[in-house]
């Protein structure tokens, strides 16, 4: 629930919160535009893309070391239990 709460419920508020805060700071002078974007390039890849090239370099080495195999998989009936 709390992940829930503050990652994707309060996420887009904040996310917009900063996008009007980019605005108006463009607006009153207090950051150029050219920091800003450059700002922004740095900052964009540093987490998420990182964190994506872990997973496909994890996922790319663990499919060269075990082959291209699902591994066993047992099927579950449903269970028809009424009380």
């Amino acid at each position: 629930m709390p992940y829930f709460f503050f990652i994707e419920m309060l996420g887009p508020i904040i996310e917009i919160i900063g996008y009007i805060a980019i605005i108006l700071s463009f607006w009153y002078g207090i950051i150029s535009l050219e920091f800003a974007l450059v700002f922004y390039s740095i900052l964009e890849n540093f987490g998420y893309r990182q964190l994506t090239t872990l997973w496909r370099f994890v996922a790319f080495w663990q499919y060269k070391r075990k082959g291209n195999k699902w591994g066993e998989m047992k099927r579950k009936a449903f269970s028809n239990n009424e009380k």
